[in-house]
């Protein structure tokens, strides 16, 4: 983290000095530890600060540093780990596995990489895709699952929703397929109203990679700056399954709570909305403002 290149921002800044790139922090931070029953069952460790400035981020408080996270050595997080594993609560809910969160922990990976070496079991790194090749290796070493989002497949469509290029997000995809198939627990796709194409265009794209990658589609909630737009239905979801299976897909289905409500039928115009609760850049290009005026916007509620 001296001259910081973990995701392919590659800020170079000196975050052992307190400088900052486009993730927002310096030493890493936990937010939240807790265990947590969604697949797989695990005790998880939320990561302040993330690469990406999504405008529906179900987490923004972590991932915009509403909330404020410690330092904890890593030593002394694997030993809270693995005592929450082997708690009662841990024993009852089949926990097996440290998962990695936020925000985004490869913002964090060098403390990540520490507590796997200290803690010695079951590691599930979840993460939007956007490291660099080395930092990929790097988790793939020592992680035994890896949850990957995928928030769009057209460049134009991931900028507007997340700030930054696909391109770096798909070209990890089809690594980790190629290198480490078994290790992928699931490719995560958050189903958006406006954007149910970018959900088959996904499934294709991962289809002609391998028809034995498990995919979810997670129904959109809306947050953040989407806090007005309604939710997904169930029928969409199901359609956009069966399309997904058409593509020869054999482990795909979906998850989440669907149907709420929302006064924004399909938000189409993301740039628009963007601009109307904060963003400066019409274009969505994530570390052109010193400040992302979005970090400071109270959405009107959370789902």
């Amino acid at each position: 983290m001296e001259s910081c290149q973990l995701c392919e921002w590659q800020c170079k800044v000196n975050r052992l000095k307190g400088e900052k790139g486009a993730c927002k922090i310096g030493m890493p931070e936990v937010v939240l530890s807790t265990l947590h029953p969604a697949p797989p069952a695990s005790f998880d460790a939320f990561m302040a600060g993330c690469n990406f400035k999504c405008l529906g981020c179900q987490n923004y408080s972590i991932s915009m540093l509403h909330e404020k996270g410690e330092y904890i050595p890593p030593e002394e997080w694997a030993e809270l780990g693995l005592a929450a594993l082997e708690s009662f609560g841990g024993r009852r809910m089949g926990a097996d596995r440290l998962f990695f969160t936020g925000g985004e922990p490869t913002c964090s990976l060098p403390w990540v990489e520490k507590v796997a070496e200290y803690a010695r079991t079951k590691v599930n790194f979840d993460t939007n895709g956007f490291m660099t090749v080395d930092a990929l290796e790097r988790i793939l070493a020592f992680s035994d699952s890896l949850t990957f989002d995928i928030k769009a497949f057209t460049d134009k469509n991931h900028r507007l929703l997340t700030g930054a290029p696909v391109k770096p997000v798909l070209r990890n995809a089809m690594y980790t397929v190629e290198n480490a198939l078994k290790k992928v627990y699931e490719f995560r796709v958050v189903v958006i109203p406006g954007f149910l194409e970018e959900a088959v265009y996904i499934a294709e794209f991962l289809a002609d990679l391998s028809v034995d990658i498990p995919l979810c589609y997670l129904a959109f909630r809306p947050n953040f700056v989407l806090d007005e737009v309604r939710g997904i239905t169930i029928q969409e979801l199901d359609t956009i399954v069966e399309k997904a299976k058409g593509f020869g897909l054999k482990k795909v289905d979906w998850a989440g709570l669907p149907g709420l409500p929302g006064e924004i039928e399909n938000a189409e115009d993301f740039e628009e909305l963007a601009e109307k609760k904060g963003c400066q850049k019409a274009k969505r290009r994530l570390c052109q403002c010193e400040e992302c005026a979005l970090m400071s916007y109270t959405p009107k509620r959370r789902t």
